[in-house]
């Protein structure tokens, strides 16, 4: 689970989220991460999917 600010200053973010990976030996490994992220100064909401396999 991802619940935490990034950044500094002005261009500080609130970022929500969460993670998971494939079970060991799982034909296709790999981890996906989702997150939400709000710039504070803007209000701008974003989203974010990151994926890594073997």
């Amino acid at each position: 689970m991802i619940d935490e600010t990034r950044g500094c200053g002005g261009s500080e973010s609130r970022v929500w989220g969460w993670s998971y990976q494939t079970l060991e030996g799982h034909l296709e490994q790999g981890e996906l991460t989702y997150e939400v992220v709000k710039r504070l100064r803007t209000g701008a909401v974003e989203f974010y999917r990151a994926c890594h396999g073997q």
